[in-house]
């Protein structure tokens, strides 16, 4: 697996036909247009290596995306997907939601269910990364 990207709190790795999302608590630091800048390179990635699946691992993740933001990342990632082919979408997430990161959890999780219906990939939220991978390679 190669790491494409890393910078302040975003790290991508892509192997055959799969992106691997992560964040690390840098991203507690982020404003919004951090994230914005961020989310476009993020696009411009699944433009460029046409992953068919996407692994995003936010337990890390510590910025709050305001209801703005969630629109904002559906009208500029959704093109990416599409024209990338992808097919499953799985978003891991912490376990314990009672934790000290619950509004940035909630915030991806809605970000996400805003564009449900939307879209012609699959979606699936996961506690367990492994479970999460099956899934992704289930039927490959």
């Amino acid at each position: 697996m190669g790491k494409i990207y890393d910078n302040n709190g975003m790290i991508v790795h892509y192997d055959n036909s799969i992106f691997f999302q992560s964040f690390s608590e840098k991203t507690e630091e982020w404003e919004d247009e951090k994230y914005k800048e961020e989310f476009k390179i993020y696009a411009g990635l699944i433009e460029k290596y046409k992953p068919l699946y996407i692994l995003v691992d936010t337990r890390k993740f510590l910025f709050s995306v305001i209801p703005e933001l969630q629109s904002w990342q559906t009208e500029a990632i959704r093109p990416s997907f599409i024209n990338a082919g992808v097919k499953k979408l799985a978003m891991l997430m912490m376990k314990d939601f009672f934790e000290k990161f619950i509004v940035s959890q909630i915030s991806i999780e809605q970000t996400i269910e805003e564009d449900n219906d939307n879209h012609t990939w699959q979606t699936r939220f996961f506690d367990d990364k492994n479970k999460a991978m099956e899934w992704l390679i289930s039927g490959v």
